[in-house]
């Protein structure tokens, strides 16, 4: 009843992150007597308390490294979770954001199949948990609007952690730096910010609202938008969310291009940099 007052407040978009934030086989093998307090506790844990590999979903990490689960088993969880996900919504789930941002090839063609038609991403796709647990098996770079198995691919590699004491100041400076490339600025956070100690999650609250309001104040034309929203633009190519200023989309190429650590260190080596913020400065002057 939360959510649905949130979406039809317009404050709360719907994306399916998982039945579970594990795998149950995965946590009925472990031995790690941590795991073994938490599935007896009487009283229910957080998912945060477990070890993080096995916070994984889509791969078995009993063991590691990792192994990958069997396609049949697959499709019968993702088609279990999404059919809950319409019995509770009445819709089926257009976008999905992998726990732990490990999931498989496997994992995205069903959900294909449930309906998902936007996977949200960290840049790449990590595959397993491999001997430290740590996710691995990667392929990528992964970029916005990219085409997957059935699915459209998102970026959202910022973070907002108040409790890992990130300030609005963080999470406005990654907004001016994802502005300046002309993208969107997708930042995440967690659950475990606002649960548990009360005057902690107060705070953290908080600080989330500082930033609305900083961000607010230094960007006067800033708008919010759904991950569903934004990826249905970029996919459709939405003439009104696309930089048509030449100079604009110069200087937004200029500013993704320094994020090529090896291209720019070239770039400024060679003095092509230079040339290049200068055309820059130039198609400024003559603009006026």
């Amino acid at each position: 009843q939360a959510i649905e007052r949130g979406r039809v407040a317009g404050v709360f978009a719907l994306q399916l992150h998982g039945l579970e934030h594990y795998w149950p086989a995965s946590l009925m093998a472990s031995t790690d007597p941590s795991v073994r307090a938490w599935l007896t506790d009487e009283t229910p844990g957080t998912t945060e308390q477990l070890p993080p590999h096995l916070q994984s979903r889509w791969v078995d990490a009993s063991v590691l490294p990792s192994k990958p689960l069997a396609p049949p088993v697959v499709e019968a969880s993702v088609k279990e979770e999404a059919g809950l996900y319409q019995h509770l919504f009445g819709e089926p789930p257009r976008v999905a954001v992998p726990p732990t941002f490990v999931w498989t090839e496997d994992v995205e063609r069903a959900w294909a199949t449930a309906g998902v038609e936007f996977v949200v991403t960290p840049g790449l796709r990590s595959a397993c948990r491999n001997a430290m647990g740590v996710p691995d098996c990667d392929s990528g770079p992964l970029y916005n609007n990219q085409p997957g198995l059935g699915v459209t691919y998102l970026v959202r590699d910022d973070y907002f952690e108040p409790e890992r004491g990130h300030r609005a100041e963080r999470g406005l400076m990654a907004l001016a730096h994802k502005w300046a490339q002309r993208r969107a600025c997708l930042l995440e956070t967690h659950r475990s910010n606002f649960i548990g100690d009360g005057r902690s999650a107060a705070g953290n609250m908080a600080e989330i609202d500082r930033l609305y309001a900083l961000a607010l104040e230094h960007c006067a034309d800033l708008r919010f938008a759904s991950t569903e929203e934004l990826g249905r633009a970029l996919r459709e190519g939405n003439p009104a969310w696309i930089e048509k200023r030449f100079t604009a989309q110069l200087e937004a190429w200029l500013a993704r291009a320094r994020d090529l650590s090896g291209y720019w260190r070239a770039a400024r080596l060679t003095g092509l940099a230079w040339l290049m913020n200068l055309v820059v400065v130039m198609l400024k002057m003559d603009a006026r």
